[in-house]
């Protein structure tokens, strides 16, 4: 019976720490920026337990920001068990500021479980 010789394996180099190109805060706003041109129509989505009267509420919070905005220019999906309420606010923006304060205050709702 033949013996098998151990296999020679080459030495493995360490290879160089490479440094993960995470964009800065200063990159990526600059390149948010560039995404949009203001003003623009712009769709946010709202999302949050159906009843506790949701979709007056995140109504009253977007004319707050958007004081323009008529009563149509949402719609509003159930969840498959309708559990949740999905709405899409279709807002004119005029500039980012308006847009980052009415999401503030949309994600800050004890009702909202998530804002897109």
């Amino acid at each position: 019976m033949a013996t098998k010789k151990p296999a020679k394996h080459k030495a493995i180099k360490p290879r160089a720490k490479l440094k993960a190109k995470t964009p800065t805060k200063k990159k990526a706003a600059a390149k948010s920026k560039e995404l949009l041109k203001f003003p623009c129509d712009f769709p946010i989505k709202v999302v949050g337990r159906v009843g506790e009267d949701f979709e007056s509420s995140m109504m009253t919070i977007a004319r707050r920001h958007f004081p323009e905005l008529k009563p149509n220019e949402y719609t509003s999906r159930l969840s498959r068990e309708a559990n949740y309420i999905s709405l899409t606010i279709t807002v004119h923006a005029k500039n980012r500021a308006q847009l980052d304060s009415v999401y503030e205050e949309l994600s800050s709702s004890p009702k909202v479980i998530m804002a897109l």
